[in-house]
């Protein structure tokens, strides 16, 4: 009978060990950050002229933070070629600029409160991304005349290339461990797909890819197994995206897609909240007529995450200028960091009436 006790005794003890530690040792939910970084294009009379002719308009602009509490943004760069920002845990924004010419990275520390070059290339740079814990970044270049995916740490030191021998590689994104990397490809054909790789560069497969259907602009969900993308295979027309979700089996299977935002207007360019229950996106809803034509006008959207999505989209901004390529501002992870940073998004963040800027919502 003793022995019987002993065995119960040890068995929920057991249990009682691996519940404590399952549930302490999980990845918790970050707090949702009320900052968004994004890129605002303000139109100029060479836009204008280029509307008037049906000619396309570059993408380019400055890089801004948008307080979606109190409706204060904070312009950071003053350029007008700057474009794909990317926000670490430790108060650093990546993005691209062809300020001196060629397309390349550029790092700004809000903390610290300098803006320069990672470092110096003799090829274009463009999208970088950094891992959930701000140590590397991943970005696309062509180093070897075709587009790869290459890594490096966060003060731009040890590059390596990541992708070789494909034509176009791009976009790519770090799983919640840093250990995967997914990316669209463009391997044979005319069309995209979602590729996987570990984080080495090994084992580069497709997961997802349609016959005369683009998969683009894959981004992994900060603290689960979903990937959201851009997709037109909703409508097959290029200029005509919608965003999707899909689940990754732990075979690295698909398991399930949903649809995020495919309500046939232009959606593009998905990032996820720091805490992985948000989407952010552009969207082009409405445009500024110039001769008869339409001046493409993106705005940013947010949407609440669930598989059934059950919730409608939130528009942030209303303006007659492009808000493209949104993400979010994580906050610090080290108190005496977030003080300062938060010091100093309070001391810059102006009125948006200001800077043509109205946001309509609070997306949080």
């Amino acid at each position: 009978m003793a022995k019987g006790k002993r065995k119960v005794w040890i068995f929920w003890g057991i249990v009682g060990v691996v519940v404590f530690f399952y549930f302490t040792g999980r990845r918790t939910s970050e707090p949702m950050s009320p900052y968004v970084v994004y890129t605002k294009h303000v139109k100029t009379l060479k836009d204008i002229i280029y509307n008037i002719y049906g000619l396309p308009v570059g993408t380019e602009g400055d890089i801004c933070i948008l307080d979606l509490r109190s409706s204060k943004l904070q312009r950071l760069t003053f350029s007008g070629d700057n474009k794909r920002p990317t926000a670490s845990p430790y108060g650093k924004i990546f993005y691209a600029s062809g300020e001196e010419g060629r397309e390349s990275i550029w790092m700004i520390d809000l903390v610290k409160k300098n803006n320069q070059p990672l470092f110096k290339a003799d090829y274009y740079c463009t999208n970088p991304v950094c891992s959930h814990d701000g140590l590397y970044l991943l970005f696309e270049g062509n180093p070897n005349g075709a587009r790869d995916i290459l890594r490096c740490k966060y003060d731009g030191s040890e590059i390596k290339i990541l992708t070789r021998g494909v034509v176009l590689c791009g976009s790519p994104d770090w799983s919640a461990n840093n250990k995967q990397i997914v990316y669209d490809c463009r391997a044979d054909g005319a069309f995209f797909s979602l590729w996987l790789m570990d984080s080495s560069g090994a084992s580069q497969r497709p997961i997802v890819g349609e016959e005369r259907v683009n998969f683009q602009r894959p981004v992994w969900q900060p603290n689960g197994r979903w990937i959201a993308f851009q997709s037109d295979k909703a409508s097959n027309r290029y200029n005509d995206c919608g965003i999707f979700a899909l689940k990754l089996g732990y075979d690295g299977k698909v398991e399930k897609m949903v649809n995020v935002a495919v309500d046939g207007h232009d959606n593009r360019n998905p990032r996820w909240s720091p805490n992985g229950e948000y989407i952010i996106y552009q969207s082009y809803r409405s445009g500024t007529t110039f001769g008869g034509r339409v001046a493409v006008d993106f705005d940013l959207y947010s949407v609440k995450f669930d598989e059934n999505m059950a919730h409608e989209p939130e528009c942030l901004t209303t303006s007659t200028t492009n808000e493209t390529d949104p993400c979010w501002l994580p906050l610090p992870r080290e108190n005496y960091m977030k003080d300062d940073l938060l010091q100093y998004l309070s001391d810059g963040l102006k009125d948006i009436d200001s800077l043509s800027l109205r946001p309509a919502g609070t997306g949080i």
